[in-house]
């Protein structure tokens, strides 16, 4: 499991009090470990993003190249959000950075 918030963690002295959860958590989620291959995305249609597991930031661990070993995905918004692929009411984001994972044949 997991949290995404809108911002850095870094300089949050305290990121579970209620009124910074309030302000700034944007998706809870679930991860389950794979490799970027489409025979081994998750069968629910909820995981629709690939994060490497290893990267030189979080923004350079989307996606990736064939194999590569990371997490797959599943957001689940707890609030309504505007996102760059629209608008995001509470619930799984299923279109959250999709990713689209090469065949292991490939």
């Amino acid at each position: 499991m997991f949290l995404h918030f809108n911002q850095s963690l870094e300089d949050v002295d305290d990121p579970f009090d209620p009124d910074f959860l309030y302000e700034n958590l944007m998706y809870v989620g679930l991860a389950i470990r794979g490799r970027l291959f489409v025979e081994e995305r998750p069968a629910s249609p909820a995981y629709t993003h690939f994060h490497q597991l290893f990267a030189e930031s979080p923004e350079a661990g989307h996606g990736g190249e064939a194999g590569d070993e990371g997490y797959w995905l599943v957001h689940i918004a707890v609030q309504d959000l505007e996102r760059s692929w629209g608008e995001v009411e509470p619930g799984v984001d299923f279109n959250f950075m999709v990713t689209d994972p090469p065949a292991i044949s490939e």
